[in-house]
């Protein structure tokens, strides 16, 4: 249902919600209810500015050639940060004792079996498909914070690992 709900409102400019779904359960009906309740312009047109605002950004750093040298050669796209992802940048930032935003997932693994060349090879599987798996952050070189996505062949998918069962 997420998945249905989030490609209609990908392809269509809707804002329709996982009950909905529930709600209108035959196509019928759920698109009378879209036709009732959606401006499309006005999606439509939300949509236009902020592609156009993005694309903006993007050319104004693609046309200056200082700035173009600053993307790493590995760059497949670039793009401003969110307004939520500014918003936890500067919490982290503001109180960067309490770690907020931070999180580190330990996990001991007690299994004869694993094999670290097949976790390896899943992680560079998961990076490949999923972009944010593949994303840096710049905040400070294009007066504006951005996101960088690199590309999947020539992103490092390094994993280290260390035999820590010693310590205790």
């Amino acid at each position: 249902a997420i998945r249905i709900a989030a490609s209609a409102n990908k392809a269509l400019y809707t804002q329709i919600e996982v009950g909905d779904l529930y709600k209108y359960p035959k196509i019928k009906l759920l698109a009378e209810f879209v036709r009732q309740t959606q401006d499309f312009n006005k999606r439509e047109k939300e949509w236009d500015e902020a592609k156009a605002h993005i694309d903006s950004i993007k050319q104004r750093i693609l046309d200056d050639p200082q700035l173009a040298s600053l993307l790493p050669s590995d760059y497949e796209d670039f793009y401003p940060m969110s307004d939520i992802q500014k918003g936890m940048l500067y919490h982290t930032l503001l109180e960067e004792s309490t770690g907020i935003y931070h999180d580190q997932i330990y996990s001991e693994i007690i299994d004869e079996s694993f094999d670290t060349n097949i976790f390896k090879n899943a992680v560079k599987l998961l990076g490949t498909k999923h972009n944010i798996l593949r994303t840096s952050f710049n905040l400070s070189d294009f007066g504006q914070p951005i996101q960088i996505v690199h590309k999947a062949d020539e992103f490092n998918w390094d994993i280290d690992q260390f035999d820590i069962s010693n310590i205790r």
